[in-house]
């Protein structure tokens, strides 16, 4: 590319300065996340709150009609195959950040 002019060079290059600065946002925020999730108090006001979404789901189930029953049924099911695969990611990602903290 050292025939280009400057400024060509430049706006090629635009797109590649941006994904990096994407990735390393991205991998800030979770580090980020992952310490401030680390926290006790914190942890288990995340899982207060899931304990009540879940209990609130409950309620909604058992008191909906058949036909909105079906309909958070199958919301249910998308939920759990998504929490499922989340997790699968979550232990992917513990196992690869283990890995690297036992070869440094």
């Amino acid at each position: 590319m050292t025939g280009l002019p400057a400024g060509l060079k430049a706006y090629l290059r635009v797109p590649f300065v941006m994904i990096v600065w994407v990735m390393e946002t991205y991998t800030k925020n979770r580090d980020s996340f992952r310490a401030f999730m680390a926290k006790p108090r914190v942890s288990m006001a995340f899982k207060v709150m899931l304990a009540l979404t879940a209990l609130a789901w409950a309620i909604v189930g058992f008191s909906a009609n058949e036909e909105q029953s079906r309909s958070l049924t199958d919301a249910m099911q998308g939920f759990w195959t998504d929490a499922q695969d989340l997790n699968a990611e979550k232990k992917r990602l513990d196992a690869q950040g283990a890995d690297v903290g036992a070869t440094q």
